[in-house]
């Protein structure tokens, strides 16, 4: 059997702010941390290079930047299009409130060079997804604004 390995680990180091209030918005990456048949087209398309089925994880540094409360809808698109069933609605209280949308996705790449990303919106202008520099954290280590993992199902 030739097992052909097939993952991918990356980030982003740059604060995704909401640029297209109440509408759709991909999440981007900018780093590529380690790949073998997984890559970033266009900063924001997860593209596998070969077909099967891949467990899909993030996590996302969500803030917002005002009062009140305010929600923020993710969801995962294949090929251009909303999947069903994938979104989710989160709350956030205050400003400078922070919280991490972590989850993941049994996806199927029926075809090569398929792609994925993850949209967001929000109807607040003052929602975003924050990168925190390791300068201003007390690790001293970089909070990505987005981490994102492929990895086959069965591996």
């Amino acid at each position: 059997i030739d097992y052909l390995r097939t993952y991918g680990s990356f980030t982003s180091n740059v604060t995704q702010t909401n640029s297209n209030v109440g509408n759709a918005i991909m999440m981007t990456l900018n780093n590529t941390e380690y790949a073998n048949g997984v890559s970033i087209v266009s900063n924001s398309q997860i593209t596998i290079l070969r077909p099967g089925y891949y467990n899909l994880q993030f996590s996302a540094q969500m803030e917002k930047t005002d009062s009140g409360t305010d929600e923020v809808e993710i969801w995962l698109k294949k090929n251009g299009v909303n999947v069903a069933n994938s979104a989710t609605r989160l709350a956030q209280q205050g400003n400078n409130e922070k919280g991490v949308a972590a989850w993941n996705w049994l996806i199927d790449a029926d075809t090569a060079n398929a792609y994925f990303e993850i949209a967001w919106g929000s109807t607040d202008a003052n929602m975003q997804i924050v990168a925190i520099p390791a300068a201003n954290t007390l690790s001293g280590v970089d909070v990505p604004s987005l981490i994102v993992t492929v990895v086959p199902v069965g591996a």
